[in-house]
């Protein structure tokens, strides 16, 4: 919850009965901004593995446009993993709730899936100049996608899924 308070949303903190509701918007928000930085790191690397195809056809890059476009695929499929997969957050009337040791938890898992995906989107980049990257590329998508299942069942096990 790293972002600064308002002065009502601070008085909200402060009167009892607000302060539980307001710290999990706060934590609501906090994951929807990593899974939304995610996802859009994601969606450049893809873009960028996209935009090599052309030259892949003209024979300016030594990477068939079928390998990039399967690379392009496993991206696209990995955003849409990180868009539908389960919130870190509990409704205040749910059964089951996500706890604090729950949420440091995720914060630790969340730091791994943002370092994975920077890698990913600069990888992206260097694979034209490096084609040899595009192995390296391609482990970090599998381990990503290994990560963002390993939190996913962290969150499907607290709720009971």
């Amino acid at each position: 919850m790293s972002k600064d308070l308002k002065v009502l949303e601070k008085l909200e903190l402060i009167i009892p009965g607000f302060k539980g509701y307001k710290q999990k918007e706060l934590i609501r928000e906090d994951d929807r901004l990593i899974r939304n930085y995610l996802f859009s790191k994601i969606k450049d690397a893809e873009e960028t593995i996209r935009s090599y195809l052309a030259a892949s056809l003209d024979g300016k890059i030594p990477i068939s446009a079928s390998e990039l476009n399967v690379v392009a695929k496993d991206l696209n499929s990995l955003g849409t993993k990180i868009r539908v997969s389960p919130t870190g957050y509990s409704g205040y009337f749910d059964r089951i709730k996500v706890t604090e040791e729950n949420l440091e938890q995720l914060k630790k898992l969340d730091t791994t899936l943002v370092t994975n995906c920077e890698e990913i989107a600069s990888l992206a980049k260097k694979v034209r100049e490096n084609t040899s990257l595009l192995v390296e590329l391609k482990e970090k998508i599998r381990a990503l996608n290994n990560a963002i299942d390993e939190r996913n069942l962290v969150l499907n096990s607290l709720k009971g899924d």
